[in-house]
């Protein structure tokens, strides 16, 4: 879902990491709607969160941050590589479970195991000495520093789980056709649905992500803003129709669109659909129809008994 790596981008846009790569945000139905990631984060940008992280902790830094072994590998991180291999960026994976404020535990290891250990190792040992050295600041000197990103990260992600929740939801319920409104008629012996038309993932993927570049953070507060927008009802359109069907035990069933004519469509902004003002328009609409499909019934039996 690409709205997922646009609304991740814009939430960590606004607390700083402002040139991240997102190769995955998803939730998972099948473990209590838990919301992962997995980022990359260009390690220059990780040097403001140092410097919060080392007041927050006491930690003394008189000797400077390029003297510190962790402060040397935050600034030094873009000129160590091996060939196409480069430590520029570290790889978070991140989750959240249900609830907001309730986090994933325990935190996982992201710098003695997997991907980026695996990186780490691939260069270090295509380093030179001074290389090594500055990559042992980070690998001796870094474990509570990045869980210190990580929590920070998670506690972000965590705030905007509903958002996820409530879009996911929405763009799967829209899917389907939706019953706005039944009326049951006896005059005519019909029960008759509006029903709103099925909107395809794929167009609400397209509704959500085209035309969307997440490149400041007055472009991410917009971004979250019109995320908010859909899920009100102000983005998207639907069409709406009637379906009738007989209530007097017949198997009369039909369908017909809501429009000035039975076979033009009524486009409506969801947040419209549910108002007093078009609920009465149905109606009314309804009723017409009924009223003609009786009269033609009518002019068709004179028909028969004229000839």
């Amino acid at each position: 879902m690409q709205h997922l790596n646009n609304l991740v981008k814009a939430v960590l846009y606004k607390m700083g990491l402002s040139d991240i790569k997102v190769l995955e945000a998803s939730i998972s139905t099948q473990t209590l709607n838990r919301f992962h990631i997995i980022i990359d984060v260009p390690v220059s940008q990780l040097i403001p969160f140092y410097k919060r992280y080392i007041e927050r902790h006491s930690i003394s830094d008189h000797a400077g941050m390029e003297k510190s072994p962790l402060g040397r590998y935050l600034l030094n991180a873009d000129s160590l590589h091996a060939g196409p291999v480069s430590l520029r960026s570290f790889r978070f994976a991140v989750s959240v479970n249900p609830g907001n404020v309730r986090i994933v535990h325990p935190r996982p290891e992201l710098l003695h195991a997997g991907y980026n250990r695996e990186i780490l190792e691939y260069v270090f040992y295509r380093s030179s000495n001074a290389h090594q050295d500055i990559i042992l600041g980070l690998v001796e000197h870094g474990s509570e520093f990045i869980s210190f990103i990580h929590d920070q990260i998670q506690s972000k992600l965590a705030s905007y789980y509903p958002l996820v929740v409530s879009l996911v939801n929405k763009s799967e319920a829209s899917s389907k056709p939706e019953m706005i409104h039944s009326i049951r008629d006896e005059n005519y012996g019909f029960d008759v649905s509006i029903m709103a038309d099925a909107i395809p993932l794929a167009v609400a993927e397209k509704l959500l992500c085209d035309e969307w570049c997440i490149e400041s953070v007055s472009c991410a507060d917009q971004y979250l803003n019109y995320l908010h927008r859909y899920l009100s009802g102000r983005v998207m359109k639907r069409c709406l129709y009637a379906v009738y069907k007989s209530n007097s035990g017949g198997s009369t069933s039909f369908r017909s669109m809501l429009g000035r004519l039975s076979t033009s469509p009524l486009v409506m902004t969801e947040y419209k659909i549910n108002h007093e003002k078009s609920i009465a328009r149905y109606e009314k609409t309804v009723l017409s129809q009924l009223e003609k499909m009786s009269h033609s019934v009518v002019d068709n039996e004179l028909v028969l008994l004229t000839n």
